[in-house]
Order: structure tokens, then C-alpha cells, then sequence
């Protein structure tokens, strides 16, 4: 505490900052941070040329982020979803209809055979 004191008791302002060094301080500071800075920049420029050099010593592995062409991954068989068995059920099986009508109720159909199994797919993968 008793350091502190004449600390305070310093002129306040710019005659403070003279007094104190504090321009020597706040260059340093400024140099400090630029240097670091430029240390960065230089790093993130340089990677993918480092990063090509390091390649034939650790390799990137094959099936690490893409699916390897030798095994390609065969779709989950999927269910019929019970509403487009009713709704294709519910077409009339004979006579003559309205053609859009039924076409109507296929394409509802199949809008909602997409999405179950799209959305079977999403919940597969979480």
C-alpha cells in the first residue's frame, strides 16, 4: 500500500503519461500485439503449404471424411407408411375417374412417402 501511494499521487493526464512512460508502454504494447498478430497471419497463410509437405509422412485417411468407392452404402430399406397404403387403397380401382383426382391423391402420396423417409433418414443419423 505504502508503493502505491506516491503512484497516485502522480499528475493525472498527459503530464501523468510522460511522467509515467506510459507512450514507452503503449508502444510496447502496440508492438507486442502486431508482432502476435503477424506470427498468426503468417501461421495461417503457411498451413496448407505445410500441410502439403507434411501429406506423404501421415496420409489423410481414406474413409475418414468420405465414404470409400469400393463399399458404397446401400439405402435402409424402408417400410411403406401405412397412410399411403390407405391412401393408394382409397383410389378406385375401377370405372373411370377424374384424372385429376387421382393425381391429386398420388402425388400426396408420394409428397408424404419422401418425407417419412427423409425424416427416417435424419432420425438415423443422430
Amino acid at each position: 500500500m505504502a508503493l502505491l501511494l506516491p503512484i497516485l499521487a502522480e499528475a493525472s493526464g498527459w503530464q501523468g503519461i510522460v511522467e509515467g512512460r506510459g507512450l514507452a508502454i503503449s508502444v510496447t504494447g502496440m508492438l507486442i500485439v502486431f508482432v502476435a498478430l503477424a506470427t498468426i497471419s503468417t501461421f495461417i497463410a503457411m498451413l496448407p503449404k505445410l500441410l502439403a509437405l507434411i501429406e506423404p509422412i501421415f496420409p489423410e485417411s481414406a474413409g475418414h471424411h468420405h465414404a470409400s468407392p469400393a463399399a458404397p452404402q446401400a439405402p435402409a430399406p424402408t417400410a411403406v407408411p401405412a397412410t399411403v397404403v390407405a391412401v393408394a387403397g382409397s383410389l378406385p380401382a375401377a370405372g373411370p375417374a377424374p384424372a385429376q383426382q387421382d393425381d391429386g391423391a398420388v402425388i400426396a402420396a408420394i409428397g408424404y412417402a419422401v418425407h417419412a423417409s427423409s425424416s427416417a433418414g435424419k432420425g438415423a443419423k443422430a
